[in-house]
């Protein structure tokens, strides 16, 4: 099996193996479901199904060949009967005899040895780590490394986990600025043992403790620190944001930060903030992009026309979101005239629930930050480092755009928030504005 099966094998529970295993092939025959149905319904069919799951979870069988194999052995065991047109039609049983998905899993798992997910990371292991002194390019991706991060977690094996830890570490070498918190989820990181955590933390330089991390939203002010450490705390909350999505499909978050120095010149950001931010003229200087958040959204599902029949769905974007809470918490004067255009914004999406992935800001996203005047974005990628970006100039009449409009004033209602700019907007390009 090559390298790229192992990995991926290795990374799941013998559990994910057989669903994954059940999808590959449920399509055999000439219709679809009729292979699935004649694996739930028939003791050949269970049989079958049982003898390839042990053969794919001790990495005897690749995925690649996980429907050509099933497809021989039901072509073996007689179970296509042949038509005029050479197609194959599998034998349905009738319905009481059916087992649930649920059931044949289990009874799978119990014919499959205990340690088998063990010795697939063993061998995962095995194959990745370099020997000391060696060199040589890692050859897995920060994302498969992430992925098995994730399983030595549920293997429990401090020992592998240690060496799980290595082999991400040696990835992350490939690849300019990346850390441990911009490829792995912190829920997973939270599993580790805080001594194998934090030496893996600060091996990417940076300094920061169990404390710091080990809560569910990071401090509106916090210790002074570098710019980098302030920036993955910013990234992790964006990132504890995205699991509130309530909608389907990708997972982001997102927060609006501001340097120190312009909090502490407005009297309105003063107030509407957590904790005191007043700086001297020294200090001012070493203010960073990501001192204070002032905004925060996420991927989420709206019904427009709440109060008519049959409201539409709409999923707001966590930018969108964001920019919206800004303004309801500090004002709309205050939000885009000093602090939009000071501002940072961090995205963030989640791949699954190992690892991330990347996330610029769409299109109409990125017309709407131009349009309330933030130009300094960073987003996650799925190789393990923070990407910046940077527009030259806002441009308001962003705002005039369908696509920037209707969703700001979707989230808007949602909010409760009243924004004298987006109601102009609206006004200009009147009820038929495209």
């Amino acid at each position: 099996m090559d390298h790229s099966n192992v990995c991926h094998l290795a990374s799941l529970t013998d559990k994910e193996i057989l669903v994954e295993l059940l999808v590959a092939i449920k399509n055999v025959g000439a219709a679809r479901n009729e292979a699935q149905q004649w694996i739930l319904g028939t003791s050949k069919g269970r049989d079958a199904f049982v003898q390839l799951g042990k053969r794919a979870v001790e990495l005897k069988l690749s995925p690649e060949d996980w429907h050509a194999s099933f497809k021989q052995v039901v072509t073996d065991s007689s179970i296509f009967i042949n038509r005029s047109e050479r197609e194959c039609l599998l034998r349905v049983p009738p319905a009481a005899q059916v087992m649930s998905t649920g059931a044949l899993l289990d009874l799978a798992l119990e014919q499959i040895e205990g340690n088998s997910h063990f010795i697939r990371l063993s061998k995962a292991v095995q194959m990745n780590l370099k020997p000391e002194g060696n060199s040589a390019q890692c050859s897995i991706s920060v994302r498969s490394a992430s992925a098995l991060v994730k399983a030595s977690i549920e293997d429990k094996n401090a020992s592998l986990q240690k060496q799980v830890i290595q082999i991400l570490l040696e990835t992350l070498q490939n690849e300019k600025d990346a850390n441990v918190l911009a490829a792995v989820q912190l829920p997973i990181l939270q599993r580790l043992s805080i001594g194998i955590l934090i030496p893996a933390i600060q091996s990417n330089g940076l300094e920061l403790g169990p404390s710091e991390l080990f809560v569910e939203n990071t401090m509106s002010v916090p210790k002074r620190k570098r710019s980098n450490e302030l920036k993955m705390l910013r990234f992790v909350e964006a990132a504890g944001l995205a699991r509130r999505g309530n909608q389907m499909g990708s997972k982001h978050g997102c927060v609006i930060c501001i340097p120190r120095h312009v909090a502490s010149a407005d009297e309105t950001i003063r107030d509407k903030i957590a904790a005191p931010c007043d700086v001297d003229a020294d200090e001012a200087s070493t203010s960073t992009n990501y001192d204070i958040v002032v905004g925060r959204g996420w991927n989420h599902n709206v019904l427009e026309n709440i109060d008519s029949k049959g409201g539409k769905k709409r999923m707001i974007h966590s930018e969108v979101h964001a920019v919206a809470d800004t303004i309801r918490t500090f004002g709309e004067d205050v939000a885009f005239d000093r602090i939009f255009p000071s501002a940072e914004i961090i995205i963030v999406e989640l791949h699954k629930d190992s690892s991330y992935d990347n996330a610029p800001p769409c299109p109409k996203c990125d017309a709407l930050l131009r349009a309330v005047g933030i130009c300094k974005a960073c987003h996650s990628t799925d190789r393990g480092y923070v990407e910046h970006l940077s527009w030259n100039r806002s441009n308001l009449e962003f705002l005039d755009r369908a696509t920037v409009r209707i969703p700001l004033r979707t989230v808007c209602n949602e909010l409760g928030v009243s924004c004298r700019r987006l109601l102009e907007a609206e006004e200009r390009v009147g009820p038929n504005g495209k």
